[in-house]
């Protein structure tokens, strides 16, 4: 998250909130170093727009699920 100050901001204000709108990511507004406004995008991505989706393709599905399972447990033993 950006940080910058409220003279700075003054200056390139437009800039700044087309940095929001392209890049998603919100920007605080200091004064005398301590945050008092956030400037965020209205509508954040999507949740499902995950690129690298490290559960994608680890659920296996049963057809019959009171069938002998393949597998020799311990339980079973």
């Amino acid at each position: 998250m950006k940080m910058i100050n409220m003279n700075e901001f003054q200056r390139a204000y437009s800039t700044l909130l087309q940095e929001v709108i392209t890049l998603r990511e919100p920007i605080v507004i200091t004064l005398q170093e301590q945050p008092v406004v956030r400037i965020s995008p209205c509508f954040p991505e999507p949740i499902n727009k995950v690129k690298d989706n490290p559960l994608k393709n680890s659920i296996v599905f049963e057809t019959d699920i009171v069938a002998p399972i393949g597998d020799t447990w311990e339980v079973n033993q």
